[in-house]
């Protein structure tokens, strides 16, 4: 919790700047925005579905004059809970002023697990151009921030970073070629749904290595004090870390 000033405003005090670019950088950034973004896209492009779906179940009813069966409502339900979570969680711990640790983020995580796999498997339902066209917008997102985050981290081989780019962009391209011969009508659509549930879950796999491979460093490695942060990273601007010495939130 909160229990001291350290400062107002855009400063945040000892904990460092607030504001929504808050835990995609920095310290914090290096705990929860692996997969950060792309859980925010994909619940953004949830969203959009979800009002195109209701916009156009409403559109058929009015020209049929009959009742239309809508859904049963679960995914809504889903989207609205869990999107909640993301998105107020995301905006208190990126505007939250006083003492406030890097390991609050923690809080994040079931949240973009469900997003991720939600957005994913209604991409893969809808299976069309546009859709595989998101999913590779989604991967390469994801490759891409990895890499950058990990610019500046210890204990992550170059050959990792670099081969975690590159298939992210590989399985970007791919992905848009499925969608076009999906569009062209190539190999039939069972075909085709197969190898996009094949390079989507190698997406996943993929985007999954490096936070693997922290999170094993982290449970091997020795921690001194309260404040504990991810192998190869420090609490920066999250107050003091490591050693602890500092007040626990």
């Amino acid at each position: 919790g909160s229990v001291g000033g350290g400062g107002g405003g855009q400063g945040g005090g000892g904990w460092g700047e607030t504001g929504i670019a808050r835990l995609l950088t920095g310290s914090f950034g290096a705990q929860i925005a692996w997969l950060l973004p792309t859980a925010l896209l994909l619940l953004a492009v949830i969203v959009v579905l979800l009002i195109r779906a209701e916009v156009a179940r409403r559109r058929r009813r009015r020209s049929t004059h009959l009742p239309v069966a809508r859904t049963s409502g679960s995914l809504e339900a889903a989207v609205m809970m869990w999107g909640a979570w993301l998105v107020v969680t995301w905006l208190v711990l990126s505007n939250m002023n006083g003492i406030v640790h890097e390991y609050y983020t923690v809080a994040l995580v079931p949240a973009i697990a469900v997003i991720l796999a939600l957005g994913v498997a209604l991409l893969l339902t809808t299976a069309s151009y546009g859709a595989m066209l998101l999913l590779a917008l989604a991967w390469a997102l994801t490759g891409a921030w990895q890499f950058i985050l990990t610019a500046s981290m210890s204990g992550i081989p170059g050959w990792l970073r670099w081969g975690v780019l590159m298939v992210s962009i590989l399985g970007a391209l791919l992905l848009i070629g499925t969608g076009l011969r999906f569009r062209a009508g190539q190999d039939g659509l069972r075909r085709n749904r197969a190898l996009m549930s094949a390079v989507a879950s190698v997406a996943v796999i993929a985007s999954l290595v490096i936070p693997a491979q922290l999170s094993v460093r982290t449970i091997a490695a020795s921690t001194e004090g309260s404040i504990v942060t991810i192998a190869g990273t420090n609490s920066g601007m999250g107050g003091p870390g490591g050693g602890g010495g500092g007040p626990a939130g």
